[in-house]
């Protein structure tokens, strides 16, 4: 009862295999008449060379000759971390695998997950939130190319790491971002396991931004694709989303992260928008699907005026004048007076960050805002539908 795993159907054929492997592991004991497996390679020799193969990658394999590091940046996940973590290296050829441990307060020993997979494991002293994790975890990667994941996923592509690092290796200034396959966990197990391993390429199309209603630059889901060819591997996007992010490390570094956001929210906005105005594109791949684990309780809940924060930020960063003033308006109009305090109060930590980029972005842009909301964003957008577009 204390094993926090049972059978799992995405170890197909070995599942008997599998949940005994989890038990030892875990420190529990096994009684069985036939056979006898303890976690060496050896214990393997019950089962088929291409079972093996994948168990000893789960268990022993390091990433130490991959140029990709699959980064997860979390805070009390439980034991999704594990699992996802044995499914990134399931389906990889040989991968590097981060954890950024954001603080947890859930007891859940996640360093000695890191050390089981062969994981490299940062805590952060003291909350820094998504925007903190994931800015370290891209920072921290030794390898030319990473790819951000949340800790609640699945990635059912054999050899996704191949095939990641052959999109990204010749396209220094992208980022490119995988659809998406929406799943839920019932009773420990995930929803309609077997139809999300056979859907290569997920449900979720590209993604625009809205400006209006005091929700400037709010990313939305669309079905629109801008590369209108479906024989075409990747599609350009206004905006990445979904929580599989790729590219090299030097675009992360130079492109300088999240720095300046706050706590959550509209990460995917700001790098796409820095991205796609200092000469990058963004991208999504029509070839590639990862579950997503969508939950109705975020384990560290925010309240809304850190999202606002972080809207009244890219306000300053990216707008001018008249369009600056209008969108800010339209935001205090919505959130109210109380709001607007603790907005200001809390991006006044930031206005030094907001500065510097905003000076960075204009010594270096290649394409400018209205470019992008004219030729990207347009793009993208239903014209049918004028809440969609900027006014």
């Amino acid at each position: 009862s204390s094993l926090k795993y049972w059978f799992e159907p995405f170890y197909e054929g070995i599942e008997n295999l599998k949940f005994c492997l989890n038990a030892f592991t875990h420190g529990l004991k096994v009684k069985t008449s036939t056979l006898k497996i303890t976690k060496n390679p050896e214990s393997l020799k019950y089962t088929s060379e291409r079972h093996k193969e994948k168990l000893n990658k789960i268990y022993f394999d390091s990433g130490e000759n991959s140029n990709l590091t699959a980064v997860l940046a979390f805070i009390n996940e439980n034991t999704e971390v594990e699992r996802t973590v044995m499914s990134l290296r399931y389906n990889a050829k040989s991968v590097k695998v981060l954890l950024v441990d954001d603080c947890s307060t859930d007891n859940f020993d996640y360093e000695s997950v890191a050390k089981l997979y062969n994981c490299k494991y940062i805590k952060t002293p003291q909350r820094q939130g998504s925007v903190g994790g994931k800015h370290l975890g891209g920072m921290s990667v030794d390898t030319p190319y990473f790819c951000f994941f949340d800790a609640h996923m699945r990635v059912y592509k054999e050899n996704w790491d191949v095939f990641a690092e052959e999109l990204i290796k010749d396209r220094p200034k992208a980022i490119i971002a995988s659809r998406t396959l929406y799943m839920a966990n019932k009773f420990g197990m995930i929803e309609n396991e077997a139809q999300h391993r056979n859907d290569k390429e997920g449900i979720s199309g590209c993604a625009r931004m809205i400006m209006n209603g005091g929700f400037a630059f709010d990313p939305k889901w669309t079905e629109i694709f801008a590369d209108k060819n479906p024989e075409n591997e990747l599609s350009p996007v206004a905006c990445v989303l979904g929580a599989t992010y790729l590219m090299h490390k030097s675009w992360w570094e130079y492109i300088q992260g999240f720095k300046g956001l706050h706590v959550y929210g509209l990460e995917e906005s700001y790098m796409s928008l820095k991205t796609w105005l200092l000469g990058g594109e963004c991208y999504l791949t029509k070839k590639w699907a990862v579950s997503h684990m969508y939950r109705d309780m975020n384990p560290a809940p925010v309240k809304g005026n850190i999202i606002d924060t972080n809207r009244y930020f890219l306000s300053k960063v990216f707008l001018d004048g008249e369009e600056q003033e209008k969108r800010i308006n339209e935001l205090f109009n919505r959130i109210g007076a109380h709001e607007k305090n603790e907005v200001l109060k809390q991006f006044s930590e930031h206005e030094q960050e907001c500065e510097e980029m905003r000076e960075f972005i204009k010594q270096n842009q290649v394409k400018t805002l209205d470019w992008f909301f004219d030729n990207i964003n347009a793009a993208v957008t239903d014209p049918n539908n004028k809440d969609d577009n900027p006014d």
